[in-house]
């Protein structure tokens, strides 16, 4: 089920408002996808499936659902992060490719009424002014003379006109070629709200990834400290005569391996800070200050999530009223073959005297009508039906695999929200063993109890569980941006 159609008030609105650079508006989209369930353009964009040809499940199968109930808020507020709002607002109001998908949708608004003026008469009026000489010749002959009389006249002449033209839609050709840029319209809403949003989800990643690179860039730094630390003990332990070169030259080895990777954790750092900063429409100088933790998600995904939640992404709802367009242009080629009627009219006042221009008693005027019946084309009208058929049958199979993918990407990031939280808890264990094997190794090694590789394969373990633990914490997070973006937004219960 979908929602309830919209009033002709709202539908008019969706097709003349044009929206603007702010943060993300729920009720943007739900209008945008109810104008897609409702057939706001047509009998054919209410009665078309989410997904030709595929037999959908009424809620999604993949997920840890965990009873909790559906709700409407923004999906940023689930991050407990709250300096994310404030970027995400940024890069709506200043990103470069927005602004660029915001100038094509109001050339699409454009074409609304460039194709809308044609089911309209047409009426223009015009002035001119001549003075020309005639030339008359008196059919009388002169004594003595061969030839006529010649004389020579100058005369003015003043015009005002107003031409009527107007091409009668009695087919419907004109009405089809108006609902498909009113569909192209409404696709273009759709490909700003799928920008907006793509925006704002890439804003959040890059975001997280600089946080997660900043986190990685510490623990780097403590490692490498850690390890130069370890290996001061054992270059004293051998001139000592305690412990051999073997485990000098092996600790030596872990302190230029941790300083190599303290090198290769800035540098994604700093490329991370740059990705986003570009998305925030900002210079690429590296020089962004993230916090040094990533946020906790405490939301939990509801139970019963329905799958036509789907029918509120905005990519679905461009696809679905391209696919509009094309059967709209479909229906005005087959009409080319019909004849036409145009009537037209004129009426002006004509004088040899300006000031007597707006004597009514000098008026004229004029109706006509003709009507044009294509008989040879050269194959041209045909050729413009298979053109816009095999368009037509290419933008449906297109909206059959944008909405299959769409049912993909959900499924997957909630088939993976279970395994990334269960990867996670077992690294926050294995971590937190880790960390205290490595100081256990250590005392023990101070104490003879155990050899250098002992201690040198602890603080390896150590390093490496922790930066696991520090990815994978990053991933679970970009996971459930993946899943907003699929589902199109929050958890609503209304598309």
């Amino acid at each position: 089920m979908g929602p309830p159609p919209l009033s002709p008030q709202e539908n008019k609105a969706a097709l003349t408002h044009a929206p603007r650079h702010h943060a993300p508006r729920p009720a943007g989209l739900l209008l945008l996808a109810c104008c897609a369930a409702s057939g706001c353009l047509g009998p054919r964009g209410g009665d078309m499936e989410v997904a030709p040809g595929i037999d959908l499940p009424a809620h999604y199968q993949s997920g840890a659902l965990q009873g909790e109930p559906l709700e409407a808020s923004g999906w940023i507020a689930h991050f407990d992060d709250p300096a994310l709002p404030s970027l995400v607002a940024e890069a709506l109001e200043n990103n470069r490719d927005l602004r660029a998908t915001a100038a094509r949708m109001r050339a699409a608004r454009a074409g609304v009424q460039i194709a809308s003026a044609d089911l309209l008469p047409t009426l223009s009026a015009d002035a001119d002014a001549r003075r020309f000489q005639r030339v008359l010749t008196s059919s009388s002959r002169l004594v003595g003379s061969g030839a006529g009389a010649v004389s020579r006249d100058r005369v003015n002449d003043f015009g005002l006109n107003l031409n009527l033209g107007w091409e009668v839609d009695l087919w419907g050709q004109i009405r089809n070629r108006a609902r498909a840029s009113g569909a192209d319209y409404v696709a273009s809403l759709g490909d700003y709200y799928a920008a907006e949003l793509s925006l704002s989800a890439n804003t959040t990643r890059a975001w997280f990834n600089a946080i997660a690179g900043e986190s990685q860039v510490r623990l780097a730094g403590d490692t490498l400290e850690s390890f130069q630390s370890s290996f001061n003990v054992i270059e004293g332990s051998w001139k000592k005569g305690v412990v051999t070169a073997l485990d000098v030259r092996l600790a030596r080895a872990n302190v230029a391996g941790a300083r190599a990777a303290l090198s290769a954790r800035q540098r994604e750092r700093d490329a991370a800070r740059k990705t986003l900063e570009v998305l925030l429409g900002r210079y690429p100088s590296g020089q962004l200050r993230t916090r040094t933790t990533l946020p906790e998600l405490r939301k939990r995904i509801p139970s019963g999530l329905p799958s036509e939640l789907l029918n509120r992404r905005p990519d679905l709802v461009a696809a679905r009223f391209r696919l509009e367009a094309t059967l709209q242009r479909l229906k005005a080629a087959r009409k080319e073959r019909l004849p036409s009627i145009r009537l037209t009219g004129s009426g002006g006042l004509s004088s040899d005297d300006l000031y007597q221009i707006l004597d009514l008693n000098r008026l004229t005027w004029s109706i006509a009508s003709s009507i044009g019946q294509p008989i040879f084309e050269g194959g041209r009208i045909r050729g413009e039906i298979e053109l816009a058929d095999a368009r037509a049958d290419e933008a449906l199979h297109d909206y059959a695999q944008i909405a299959l993918d769409a049912f993909s990407e959900v499924e997957r990031a909630l088939a993976a929200e279970d395994l990334l939280r269960v990867e996670t808890a077992a690294l926050e264990e294995a971590a937190t063993e880790s960390i205290a094997a490595e100081k256990l190794a250590l005392d023990e090694y101070n104490r003879g109890l155990v050899d250098v590789i002992t201690v040198l394969e602890s603080q390896r373990r150590s390093f490496e569980s922790q930066r696991s633990l520090i990815e994978i914490k990053n991933l679970f997070l970009q996971n459930r941006i993946d899943l907003y973006l699929a589902l199109g937004g929050p958890f609503n219960s209304t598309p």
